[in-house]
Parts: C-alpha cells; structure tokens; sequence
C-alpha cells in the first residue's frame, strides 16, 4: 500500500523561486493524510544519493518528479537510476516537460505522466494503485499498457479554485533572500530608503495561464485561471503576517488581466493600508495605461517585466504576438514616467529575423530610453509544447526529438553563455551575426544618444560597433 510520496524538483540555474507546483500538490496529498516530502534539488543539487536512498529503503513510496522540458535528460538518467534501485517504485512525471510524454514513457524509467494539474489526479492515481484498479479511467494521465502501448487518457478539466500551499513542507528560509539580492530592489530608491537588515523578499501567484498565443511560448494547458479575490489575499496575508514578508516578486505569466478582480483586489489594499513593495514579471503592454499604473505604484509596485520580443513589426506578427511596436514603446514609457523600472525581454533569431528586422528592434530600445543592463536578450529556442517546436518536427528541422532534448540540456546545465543555447537558426542571419548584435547593443545604447543629434556621426557608430563585435565572434569561433 502506497502511503507516502516524494516530491522532487530538478536542478536548475534560475532564480530562488518556491516549488510551487509540488507545494500544491503535496499540500493536496498532505489533506488526503498521505507522508508527504519535497526534496529540490534547485535548492540543494546535492541531495540525488538522499533520494536514491529514501527510495531503496522504502517499500510503500511513490515518486513525483516535475520538470521542464529541458529536464528530459535529467529524467531520463535519473528516473532510470531510480529504477534500478527499486524497479517496483512507481514514477509519475508533471510540470511542463509533458508535452514530450511519449518520449518520456518509451526512454526513461517513468510510469505515469501528469498531462494537467496534478492536485486532483495525483491523489486519485494513488488511490487506483492501492486498490489495483485500472488508471485508463482517470482523466489527464499518460502511461504504457502492457503491450507497450502509450494511452492517453482524456482531458481532465482545469482547477476552478485553488488551495492555499502548505509551506511547512519546505524549509521556506532557504527560499526568502534580501531584497538588496534582487536586481530591481536593489536598484529602486522605494525600496532604499526604508531597508531594514531583517527584510525578506518572497514570490506569490495570483493566477494560472496566460491569454496569449505566441508562437514561442510553452503552453499545454489552455486558457488563463484567475484565483478568487479572497483567496489571493488570503494567500498574501498569509506570507505577510505568519512569515513576515513585505517584499514580493510576482511571478504570474499575466498579472492583471481581470480589471475586475484587480479592483477589487487593489480596494482590500487600500482598506488595510498595506505597506509591502513588490515587483511584476509579467505583464502584457495591451494591458496598460495610466489608470492602471498609478495604482500598481499606489499599492506599491517597483518595476515591471515587458515581453518586448522585437522592435519590427513583421517579427511581432510571424511570433502570434498580438501586440504592436507602439504599444510596446508606449508601456515602457508610460512606466518609467511612473517612476517604476522596467525591463524588456528580447528575443533575437525569430523566423524573418534579418539586418533589418534587428535594426527596427535597436531603434525601439533606443527611443524606449531603457538603460542597457534594463535589457535582457533571448536566443529563439523551440520548446515542446510550442508552435515552433511542432513546426520543427514537421519540417524535419529537429530530425531526433531525444537528441535535440538532450542537446539542449547540456547548454542550460552547464550555465553556457546564452547564444549556445541557439542551437538551431531560425534567422536569415549567422548565429555570430545575431550574437554580435547581441553584444553590440549595451555599447551603442550607452553611447549613441551623444551623437543622436548627428545622423551621419550616429549612423557610422553604430556600424562600426556592431563590425567590431562581428570581428569578435568570428575570432572566438
């Protein structure tokens, strides 16, 4: 009988984050009176020989492992190792790595693959297993038959409400870090003025999903799931007041897409008259306006993450962007009056990309009026999950799924500069091209607007900063 279940995140280099995923689920688990444990590896990698341990001693454990789709190699090795150690250890597999199931179930030492949310169908496969009955009946699971067969079972319809994560199941302190760690805090005068050596900083959620389409992104769970007014403020105040934190980073893919529930929300600030700073890492620039803004600043947002992309046109349309140039160039402006920072995600290599296509892009982060280190550059990756990836396939571009997944692993794994992680050219461009774009761009930012007011002058600058740096790449190589 299966009464205890361990929950795993991977290793990866990324910022101090709360697995929030396994917490939902564990904390799901914990309610139906399960033994629940949650070993992350992206806090401590050095715990892979504990669970190899906890695993050959068990006799009545369930793996859970969540990952994202550069994970595959990690979970390909390890769940096999695993296996190898106690071959009747059921593996069940989530997070944004399944889109890839089949390769998963066919290669690795997985059973199970989590297709949706797992608070639901994780405590049900369980209760299946204990009770040796058939799991083709629950809904969002992925697993062999005994022909060798992948099933897929059907579609487990979306979470309507949300339960509070149980945070005992971690060590929260190891997740909370000094403000004067995160870039904007440490850069904002908000913050500066009232810094105390106790503070802490934490990440919250207020929402699932995201509205948008692009072609780029991972999504294998459709449509967008804002929690409930209460039960968001519920969440907050719990981190708030039990833990002591006044300092957040808001990690939703869309924050604010509701006007309604953001009023409401934004009114429960204003009546408790909270004082916390936080900041947004995800926001649409349809969404925005001044309105808006002076209220994020009123409750008292810091900065905000802009999914710019590119400064052409052509580019925001081949991605599915469903935004514009000037709405990209008018969010950014109208933050920074609002005396908030803003950075602006690019990503270079698209499909079309070309000299002129980059050059639309410099112009924008030109007049946008951003700082260089405000900037952070992308190399297109196709991600499974995504339409560029399915495109791949189809084209032959990626001719070996397990390859390309692998390859890619060892880029990220081993913290590589982020131009090799662009491993497949989408471009009209060559890779030292784009990357000498990429390391052009800070230089000409910082010294173009001297000679702005010269176009012959500003015009033969950039050239030449950008000939430099292309001499710099070729030589590297």
């Amino acid at each position: 009988m299966i009464d205890s279940v361990l929950l795993i995140r991977p290793y990866s280099i990324s910022k101090k984050e709360f697995p929030l995923g396994l917490l939902y689920i564990g904390t799901a688990l914990k309610n139906k009176e399960y033994k629940v444990k949650i070993i992350d590896l992206q806090d401590d990698p050095s715990r892979e020989d504990e669970i190899i341990d906890i695993v050959k001693k068990s006799t009545n454990l369930i793996v859970g492992i969540t990952g994202l789709a550069l994970h595959y190699r990690w979970i390909k090795q390890f769940s096999l190792k695993l296996k190898k150690v106690s071959l009747k250890t059921k593996i069940v597999v989530g997070g944004h790595v399944v889109p890839i199931y089949e390769l998963l179930l066919l290669n690795t030492g997985v059973d199970y693959i989590c297709i949706g949310e797992g608070e639901e169908m994780f405590p049900e496969l369980i209760d299946k297993l204990n009770k040796n009955q058939s799991v083709e009946t629950i809904l969002g699971i992925a697993f062999k038959n005994a022909e060798n067969k992948v099933i897929k079972t059907g579609f487990r319809p979306l979470l309507k409400s949300f339960i509070i994560p149980d945070y005992g199941l971690i060590d929260i302190e190891r997740y909370l870090i000094h403000p004067t760690k995160d870039f904007f805090f440490k850069n904002s005068p908000q913050y500066r003025a009232r810094e105390k050596k106790d503070d802490k900083l934490g990440v919250i959620m207020f929402s699932r999903g995201c509205v948008g389409g692009c072609n780029f992104c991972y999504r294998h769970l459709p449509g967008f799931r804002q929690a409930s007014v209460d039960w968001s403020w519920n969440h907050l105040m719990l981190l708030y007041k039990k833990y002591g934190i006044k300092y957040f980073r808001v990690d939703d893919e869309l924050f604010i897409n509701d006007p309604e529930w953001f009023d409401a929300f934004y009114q429960k600030f204003i009546d408790a008259k909270l004082d916390i700073l936080f900041r947004i890492t995800g926001l649409r620039v349809d969404l925005i306006n001044d309105e808006l803004l002076k209220k994020l600043k009123n409750t008292g947002c810091i900065a905000i993450n802009y999914g710019i992309e590119s400064g052409s046109q052509t580019i925001l349309d081949k991605m599915n962007k469903r935004t514009t140039v000037s709405q990209n160039l008018e969010a950014i402006k109208k933050t920074l009056n609002q005396d908030m920072q803003v950075m602006a995600y690019i990503m270079i290599g698209y499909e079309g990309e070309d000299k002129k296509t980059l050059d639309q892009t410099l112009n924008l982060l030109l007049e946008s009026g951003l700082k260089p280190e405000y900037i952070s550059i992308f190399y297109t990756i196709a991600l499974p999950g995504t339409k560029l990836y399915r495109d791949c396939l189809k084209n032959s571009r990626i001719k070996n799924e397990s390859e390309y997944l692998e390859a890619l692993a060892a880029h990220v794994e081993t913290n590589q500069p982020a131009e090799q992680r662009y491993i497949l050219n989408f471009s009209s461009l060559s890779k030292n091209e784009l990357v000498a774009w990429g390391k052009s761009m800070p230089y000409i930012l910082k010294i173009y607007p001297r000679f702005s007011h010269f176009p012959l002058i500003s015009g033969i600058f950039k050239k030449v900063v950008y000939f430099i740096f292309i001499i710099k790449a070729y030589i590297k190589v």
